[in-house]
């Protein structure tokens, strides 16, 4: 049972980094490239927000299908009861504290003199641990009291 849990801990986990690694790319990038058009850093910030969704996202999605296939455990009623349990948390936690915190601390960071990707990238660092934080959380919250598992 143990190793078992541990197991899924460390998967839901590999899926949650390798769909923030998703996000270093595409934050940095869209960040990059809105700055050769601007000097504005709420839209160079604002940018570097949407490629951490959209890049994210897939790059989430593309981990967990991974997984679910390796385990054999890859069909449709799963995979939507997965997203339907990890999207709704996965949004609020995003919007709540991983997003603000890209925005606000890679705002600080331009506004301070520091180099782009260098903002960017702290702030994702600072974002992501809280997300690992408060997703953990629901999960555990979701595993000892509906005894679902993601």
């Amino acid at each position: 049972m143990y190793m078992t849990a541990r197991r899924h801990f460390l998967n839901f986990n590999k899926q949650l980094l390798f769909g923030e690694l998703g996000s270093i790319i595409g934050a940095p990038t869209t960040a990059f490239i809105a700055s050769n058009f601007t000097t504005n850093a709420a839209v160079i910030s604002y940018s570097a927000v949407f490629g951490a969704i959209f890049v994210g996202c897939f790059s989430w999605i593309f981990a967990r299908v991974i997984h679910r296939k390796k385990y054999g455990t890859l069909y449709s009623g799963n995979f939507t009861e997965d997203i339907l349990y990890f999207t709704p948390a996965a949004l609020i936690a995003t919007l709540l504290f991983y997003y603000p915190t890209i925005y606000f601390v890679s705002k600080y960071l331009i506004l301070r003199g520091d180099r782009i990707t260098y903002s960017v990238l702290a702030s994702q660092a600072i974002g992501f641990f809280f997300f690992v934080i408060v997703i953990n959380t629901y999960r555990q919250i979701l595993i000892k009291f509906f005894g679902k598992r993601l």
